[in-house]
């Protein structure tokens, strides 16, 4: 048999309703004479408030839905973040990059534009990649001569 968790509405009025049955027991004569009676009327308060734990909570989840000063897109979820939603078209820029180079080496060279320049990769901080060839940071790829500079 699984394990059920116990919401923490139910150990508030079952704790509640324990305090007040003793104290109906013991401190309640001036209400009604009988301790068993004022125990009972507590009991049968108790097990009304956990079978009206529905409409309670159904109550107040309307009164916050239609509170006057609420900011009703405050929660809400975006769209594409939802189950089924169209996902948008994820924009890969090294593969972008790549098609640019390829598409320009294919317009310079031809069909065998792998094997027509020599590649060199760069490598070192941006500031000096830029003062040896500017705009290579910015699109990846610098032609300068017979030289493919990555």
């Amino acid at each position: 048999m699984p394990l059920r968790k116990i919401s923490g509405y139910w150990i508030l009025v079952v704790t509640l309703t324990a305090l007040v049955a003793l104290f109906a027991y013991f401190d309640g004569a001036e209400r009604d004479p009988s301790p068993y009676r004022r125990v009972g009327a507590v009991l049968i308060v108790g097990v009304i408030a956990l079978l009206a734990r529905a409409h309670l909570a159904s109550a107040w989840r309307f009164a916050a839905h239609h509170a006057p000063g609420r900011n009703k897109t405050l929660y809400e979820r975006e769209p594409s973040a939802r189950v089924g939603a169209a996902k948008l078209p994820e924009f890969d820029l090294i593969e972008h990059r790549f098609e640019n180079l390829k598409l320009t080496l294919i317009n310079r060279h031809g069909w065998r534009w792998r094997y027509r320049d020599r590649w060199v990769m760069v490598v070192g901080d941006i500031v000096l990649i830029e003062r040896l060839a500017p705009g290579l940071t910015q699109s990846g790829y610098a032609i300068v001569g017979d030289t493919v500079l990555l």
